[in-house]
């Protein structure tokens, strides 16, 4: 977080450290307070993570979804949008909360574009960042005049989409929300590497260039200031194929509020609030800079830094050389834009920046920055850098040295500091003759029932009595059956037939599966379940028939309740059951089903 904090955050969950004790009479360090709040929040998010899973919404009291995160298309063609259900939903302990948007119109949108015309996923990002009072007046108290003090971390969520399925292959419409849902530890490392970069730091060995004795003792190494440093990852990707990073020594945190953006030919003016508090946090000619809205990680590295070419400073009006790439200062309604600093014309390296104002990550060599602080990239793991990530080097006076682990002779290495995102999956559509089906691939905890319809879980077709086939695929989803057939309806399910609208053959089954697991902590379970089939059907368990050996429905007939409570047909997870729809004369075939397992006790699902 780009904060003007004294030192990295200090936290570590192996030292089991509880709680931080303020003793009287002691110095108050900004460090202690957010070691703190880190401290309450591993805990709280560790152990909804621990009860909940990865990802999940809480359930109804019936055992439905409830409505947190749950999707909906609207609109067809270019005008087709997804709705996002209000709500909660929790991923990896963090708690996401939806007030009730569209896709294209959420809080913090994507630049993804228009929804594609062909099977995609669509998941959610979570992260977290940091707040000031320049994205967020409210933060200040009014009473003391506009002075700065504490800032917040907010929990930020996009709703976005993918094609890809774990492998980068193109998704089909055979993909369903269990595999989905079983490769997700693989897509996660798609957007997130699990080598995302080493790096190590130490202060220059050898005799300081800075010979100045008011900074730090003769004898240092370091010779600056009290300084939190940051070191981040601009353009993403690996080493050799034009990763890039950026530094500063205030990590970040030297920013100008922009009231005014104008684009130009090579040049982007800007008007500024202010051009600083002092000399030390003032915006110089040659300086390079950033525009930034709080969600630039998210870019890439699109967009290049921007060299400062002139100020005037009555008018606080500064001219940047450079061409913005991003739609950066486009949306609406317009976000907050903040000029941020960095502090590449002061550095003492010999390694100058590249014409965007960054430099190449260079691995397995020593980099300098600036007063004797160097830092290594460390091509262990042949990592792939993201845009965003970093890491924080503290260098203090009284050491004459960085504050990094391991001997100052030889540093360890570490992966970066941050930004961590985390993902859920919400929905999957595929395409059919009739359009797109949206599949729910929410989980769900709190509950003591699991739902159990068609046109909402994944059914399978197993058996093709029309083709003789064998091989599992998915079942085709009609919303509702011809009114000519005069069938009736149970409300919250839909009609499934092997093939929409077709006709069946005569003296013909067709053989469907949907999978469910229980809680782990579940007693005593049932199953009820109402059914609508042409011409005949009989529901099985796990292999076991259930209810009467066959269910004869015909056109206008009610739907069936079909119950049990035989403990011994069910299992505690990778329960199947099978609907065998037989078809006696010519003509249309399917069933409608909808029905709960619920059981005595369990929290989570």
């Amino acid at each position: 977080m780009k904060g003007d904090f004294s030192r990295l955050n200090l936290f570590d969950p192996l030292t089991q450290y509880t709680r931080v004790m303020q003793q009287q009479g002691r110095v108050q360090l900004d460090a202690d307070w957010n070691e703190q709040a880190d401290i309450l929040l591993h805990y709280l998010r560790t152990l909804a993570a621990d009860l909940i899973g990865p990802f999940g919404a809480p359930a109804n009291p019936d055992g439905t979804p409830g409505t947190g995160f749950k999707l909906g298309l609207t609109g067809s063609g270019d005008q087709a949008d997804l709705t996002i259900g209000a709500g909660r939903y929790y991923v990896d302990g963090l708690l996401c909360e939806a007030k009730g948007a569209f896709y294209s119109k959420q809080p913090h949108p994507p630049d993804q574009g228009k929804l594609p015309q062909k099977p995609y996923l669509i998941y959610l990002d979570v992260w977290e960042r940091h707040v000031t009072y320049l994205q967020d007046d409210a933060i200040r108290e009014v009473a003391l005049g506009g002075a700065d003090t504490a800032t917040r971390a907010q929990v930020v969520w996009q709703v976005r989409i993918t094609t890809e399925t774990a492998d980068r292959s193109a998704l089909t419409a055979n993909a369903t929300c269990r595999t989905v849902q079983r490769e997700w530890a693989r897509y996660v490392e798609l957007w997130q590497p699990k080598s995302r970069g080493l790096l190590k730091a130490q202060a220059r060995p050898g005799t300081p260039d800075d010979t100045d004795p008011c900074l730090s003792s003769p004898d240092a190494r370091y010779r600056g200031e009290n300084q939190l440093y940051r070191v981040e990852i601009h353009n993403g990707g690996t080493a050799a194929g034009g990763a890039t990073f950026k530094w500063s020594s205030d990590n970040g945190s030297v920013v100008y509020p922009i009231l005014n953006l104008e684009r130009g030919s090579g040049t982007v003016t800007v008007t500024l609030e202010h051009l600083g508090r002092d000399d030390r946090s003032g915006l110089t000619q040659g300086d390079w800079v950033e525009i930034a809205d709080g969600e630039e990680d998210l870019r890439d590295g699109t967009d290049p830094l921007l060299q400062v070419e002139t100020i005037d400073p009555d008018t606080k009006v500064v001219i940047l050389k450079g061409v913005l790439k991003s739609t950066i200062g486009q949306s609406k309604p317009p976000k907050p834009l903040l000029l941020r600093r960095w502090d590449h014309r002061r550095g003492a390296s010999k390694d100058k920046p590249n014409g965007a104002g960054v430099f190449p990550v260079k691995e397995n060599v020593w980099l300098d920055l600036e007063d004797g602080v160097q830092v290594f990239f460390d091509p262990a793991g042949g990592p792939t850098y993201r845009s965003g990530d970093y890491w924080l080097i503290p260098a203090r006076v009284a050491t004459g040295d960085v504050v990094w682990p391991g001997p100052a002779n030889a540093p360890e290495t570490r992966p970066p500091h941050g930004v961590e995102h985390h993902y859920a999956p919400l929905g999957l559509v595929t395409l059919d003759a009739k359009g797109p089906i949206l599949k729910d691939c929410r989980t769900t905890f709190g509950c003591r029932a699991v739902r159990l319809s068609t046109g909402v879980a994944d059914w399978q077709l197993v058996v093709d009595g029309a083709g003789g086939a064998t091989t599992r695929q998915p079942a085709s989803v009609i919303a509702t059956p011809d009114p000519a057939w005069g069938w009736g309806k149970i409300p919250g399910a839909s009609w499934i037939s092997f093939a929409a609208g077709a006709n069946g053959a005569v003296n013909t089954s067709y053989n469907y599966e949907l999978s469910f697991d229980l809680c782990p902590c579940s007693r005593n379970p049932a199953l009820s379940l109402f059914l609508l089939a042409d011409d005949s059907a009989r529901v099985l368990l796990n292999g076991k028939p259930i209810g009467d050996p066959a269910v004869a429905v015909g056109p206008k007939a009610p739907a069936k309740l079909i119950e049990t409570t035989d403990q011994t047909l069910f299992k505690a997870s990778g329960n199947v059951l099978s609907v065998e729809v037989n078809n006696k004369e010519a003509g249309p075939t399917g069933f409608i089903l909808r029905g709960i397992v619920d059981w005595d006790g369990g929290s989570c699902c």
